[in-house]
């Protein structure tokens, strides 16, 4: 085979990887609702689950940040298990000084970006 068609061939594989959806790339987003400690306003928290990379990366009003999670088949959890969204309908729940906060999640469209 002449290089021309092999080079060609690794282009449109390479064009068609960079094409792929967050999702087949093992990237979940999500928006959680939750109201802090079952009362005052809510807080919005925006996740992505990267199950390849076993991370979740979070952003809310006072925090953002990527940690280390677990991907079970009902649920997926971190911060040693202090956090966690069900895989099956969607429920978050936080346990933050004894008090468990619970939310309802969905799933969203990965953001826009330029570059």
């Amino acid at each position: 085979m002449p290089k021309s068609k092999i080079f060609g061939a690794v282009m449109v594989i390479l064009a068609a990887a960079a094409a792929t959806p967050a999702a087949a790339q093992g990237i979940t987003y999500l928006e959680c609702n939750m109201t802090a400690g079952g009362e005052g306003d809510d807080i919005i928290w925006k996740l992505a689950l990267d199950e390849r990379a076993k991370t979740v990366s979070f952003e809310h009003p006072q925090a953002s940040g990527t940690l280390p999670a677990t991907f079970a088949a009902d649920k997926v959890t971190w911060k040693g298990g202090r956090f966690s969204v069900s895989r099956i309908n969607l429920t978050f729940s936080r346990e933050f000084l004894g008090v468990v906060d619970t939310g309802k999640c969905k799933v969203v469209q990965p953001p826009k970006r330029a570059f």
